[in-house]
Parts: C-alpha cells; structure tokens; sequence
C-alpha cells in the first residue's frame, strides 16, 4: 500500500468520524447506513494500518541489518587501518593531520592526542622542505602523487628515510576534503643493503687474501 493511499484512508476515516460526532452532539441518530459504512471503512483503515505497520517493521529490521553490516565493514577498515605496517595518515588539504595509524605513531614517537593537528611538515627535514611542498601542492592540483623519498624527523629519535605516497579523498559532492598517506620506512631496507654490501666485501677480501697465500 502507498502512503498516499493510506494518508487518504486516514483523511477520510477523520471526516466519518467528525460526522458521527457532529451528530451525537445535536441528539441526533446517524442513519444507519452511514454508520455500517463508516465502521467499515474503519475495519478496513484498521486493516490497512496493520499492513503498513509490518511493513515499517520490515523496513525498520532491513534498516538495522544494513547499518550493522557498515558498522562492521567500518571497524574491519579501522582495524586495517591502524594495525597496518606501514604508517599511514589522513590530513586536511594543508597537510594537517586528522587521523594516524599506529605504526606512524609508533615511528614519529608521540602520543595520538599530540599528533592529531599538527602538521605534517613539522617531522619533514628542514632539507626536504621545500620539496614537501611541491609534492603537497601537486597532490592538491592533480588528485595523486606517484612514491617518493623524503627525510623525517620523529620527536625524540634520528631522522629516517621514508617513502611517501598520497592520495585524495573526495566528499559524495566531489570536493576535495582530505589527503591520504602511506609512508613506509627505508631505514630497514638500506641496513639491509648495506649489510650486504659489507658482506659482499668482506667476502671479496676474504677469497683475494686465500688467492694470494
């Protein structure tokens, strides 16, 4: 049944029953049509309410059933989100940050509440500064900035090298609203190569002097 249809029902049953009311207030008798019309045509606004009211209910169990599954589908990204390896943060369009996982909060050494609104830049080395902003100005421009390396700073530790990839996030109206960033650090895979280079050149010298005795 349309909701129209079933405000109609209702408009209807009101005009009967104001009828009936009119009626009793002069000490008259309605005609007995009019009355068995009337509680018919409330049987039947009775009947239709019933059927709109389980409809609602469906609606209403259809409505739980799909807020609890995007409640859910939003904590599996939460949980993605901050339990991820790599750092990653959301800022506003000036780089200001909005939201950080905990490998980045782990790496820039500060507590979430220090974090949230600063910006960004404030752990970028003063050398790589100026680069900072031209990446930052061209994610804004073009919507996405292909991997690049960059210094940072964390609060209390030395400066590591990271790779930075940002992305933007739109509103249903298309604006821009926000950055994403994934920043992984290199300081591993360098230790790593180097440690192999070391090894690499021990090796080198190693077999150079058993070729010379």
């Amino acid at each position: 049944m349309l909701f129209e249809d079933f405000e109609e029902y209702i408009q209807l049953a009101q005009q009967r029953l104001d009828l009936i009311h009119q009626w009793c207030n002069n000490s008259s008798k309605p005609p007995q049509e009019i009355l068995a019309e009337t509680l018919s045509e409330l049987a039947i606004f009775m009947e239709e309410l019933h059927i709109v009211t389980e409809e609602l209910e469906q609606q209403n169990e259809e409505l739980r059933a799909t807020r609890q599954a995007l409640e859910l589908k939003h904590q599996n990204y939460q949980d993605l989100f901050h339990l991820a390896p790599d750092g990653y943060l959301v800022t506003d369009t000036r780089g200001i940050i909005k939201e950080a996982n905990y490998a980045i909060i782990t790496k820039l050494g500060l507590y979430r509440d220090y974090l949230i609104g600063k910006p960004f830049i404030v752990f970028v080395s003063s050398t790589d500064r100026q680069a900072f902003h031209s990446q930052l100005n061209l994610a804004v421009q073009k919507g996405k900035v292909k991997y690049w390396t960059i210094n940072l700073q964390s609060y209390r530790g030395k400066p590591f090298l990271a790779e930075i990839f940002i992305t933007s996030q739109y509103s249903t109206q298309d604006n821009l609203v926000g950055l994403l960033w994934s920043i992984r650090d290199l300081s591993d895979r360098i230790s790593t190569a180097e440690q192999k280079i070391c090894d690499s050149s021990s090796s080198i010298s190693l077999n150079s002097s058993n070729i010379k005795h």
